[in-house]
């Protein structure tokens, strides 16, 4: 995103030694003006010429490749405007791979600030970039908060926990059925 790029560039600017790695179909991003860009395009008109070249866009990449790129990374970033349950953040997740996101209103439901995940407030370039770089300065903790998440994504979302949740569902379903006298098929 839009967002994910200025938040690199605050931070590539002050860091020779980062880099960017970006998967995913190129949808195009919009830039200041309102204009749709393609990613190469919104990347030459937008990003200082030294941090364009730490910035690698792979576009869409077989499913069984994206695990082994989150465990690669130091920092898998999510800076999503309007996403509830965003895949690719309990993907990561569940890898024990740190994540840094923006606080979409499904992310806030299951996820704790500072324990198993970073926010930043959405659009916030500034907070997300402070953020990154809290994983980049202390790895321990980035380390740390992986494998918090990885935890998280296992309680919550492991096929287990989800069957368990599921049959609670459907026995509080029933029981309200039962109360009432009505009929579940």
């Amino acid at each position: 995103s839009d967002v994910a790029l200025q938040a690199f560039q605050t931070i590539a600017q002050k860091r020779r030694d980062v880099r960017l790695v970006m998967a995913g179909v190129d949808h195009g991003l919009r830039g200041p003006d309102g204009a749709m860009l393609k990613f190469a395009d919104y990347v030459r008109a937008h990003m200082a010429e030294d941090v364009r070249s730490r910035i690698e866009f792979l576009g869409p990449v077989p499913r069984e490749e994206v695990p082994g790129l989150r465990r690669r990374a130091l920092i898998n970033l999510t800076a999503s405007r309007y996403e509830t349950f965003p895949y690719a953040v309990t993907e990561a997740l569940a890898l024990g791979a740190p994540v840094v996101a923006t606080a979409t209103p499904g992310l806030a439901e299951y996820l704790t600030e500072g324990d198993n995940i970073l926010f930043a407030p959405v659009g916030d370039v500034q907070t997300l970039a402070r953020q990154m770089e809290r994983c980049l300065d202390h790895p321990e903790f980035a380390a740390k908060l992986g494998s918090a998440g990885r935890d998280t994504a296992i309680r919550l979302f492991s096929p287990e926990a989800i069957a368990d949740q599921a049959e609670a569902y459907y026995e509080r379903v029933a029981g309200q059925a039962r109360q009432t006298g009505v009929a579940c098929s």
